[in-house]
């Protein structure tokens, strides 16, 4: 860093980054160094990378990759509460259910 003489030296100030998956995928679900990101997700982000790079953009593609990799994201944020929780009751996994199925509905209407 080259300073004048006579002037105190300025540093850029760092401002937090966002996770990965925010930068490339838009999703909801940042990851940090605690959540491990499967081997399907890793296939799916370089997939979403090459749909990018290509000169023959197709936005269907790029849409169909995002879709998928957002449904991997759901899954194991899932399998990791359901690992590390106790057991669901019938009544719980109903209601859970719903919720995934509300989700779906609304976003199909």
């Amino acid at each position: 860093m080259i300073v004048m003489p006579g002037r105190t030296a300025l540093r850029p100030q760092r401002l937090p980054l966002p996770g990965v998956s925010t930068l490339l995928s838009g999703s909801a679900i940042p990851h940090t160094r605690e959540q491990p990101v499967s081997q399907r997700e890793r296939s799916l982000r370089a997939r979403l990378a090459t749909e990018y790079r290509r000169r023959d953009r197709d936005p269907d593609a790029i849409v169909a990759v995002r879709r998928e990799l957002a449904a991997q994201q759901i899954r194991d944020h899932i399998t990791r509460i359901t690992t590390a929780a106790p057991p669901l009751t019938d009544g719980q996994r109903q209601e859970l259910a719903a919720l995934v199925l509300e989700g779906a509905a609304s976003a199909a209407a």
